[in-house]
């Protein structure tokens, strides 16, 4: 995570940090905005870039599907100044690579989509591993 970190202001005078983060499976630095209670966002366009996908063209599309719930319009501080964009949170990132094509993403991408799918697979796995385990364990 880069050390430098903003503070950043929402429309309802929330008051939240922006920093950098290398995104695992990805090797792309993207920023993270932060609102106070720790919640983690992500910048669509910041993914849409890293992915080679137009944002202007798939955005609308998204917001039409329940992933898009926990989405919110954020202060992100820029090289132009400050610009509202759409964020999506740091755990939807998973779903959210399912709501594309990827053959839109250029092959080394999708090698890295690749990767990150199946660790998140495993991921998931565990956890209803472990729920069992625990189920079991109450049973008994």
């Amino acid at each position: 995570m880069n050390a430098a970190v903003e503070s950043i202001r929402g429309k309802h005078g929330q008051t939240g940090q922006q920093t950098t983060i290398t995104l695992p499976y990805f090797d792309e630095e993207v920023p993270m905005l932060y609102l106070p209670d720790g919640t983690a966002y992500l910048p669509v366009r910041s993914l849409c870039r890293m992915f080679g996908l137009r944002a202007e063209s798939h955005i609308p599309r998204w917001r039409k599907l329940v992933l898009w719930s926990s989405a919110r319009k954020l202060p992100l501080q820029t090289v132009r100044g400050k610009r509202i964009v759409w964020c999506l949170q740091l755990g939807a990132l998973p779903y959210w690579c399912a709501c594309f094509n990827w053959l839109l993403v250029p092959a080394e991408r999708r090698e890295h989509l690749r990767r990150a799918v199946d660790a998140w697979q495993e991921d998931v796995a565990q956890a209803q591993r472990l729920l069992l385990d625990r189920y079991r364990s109450l049973r008994r």
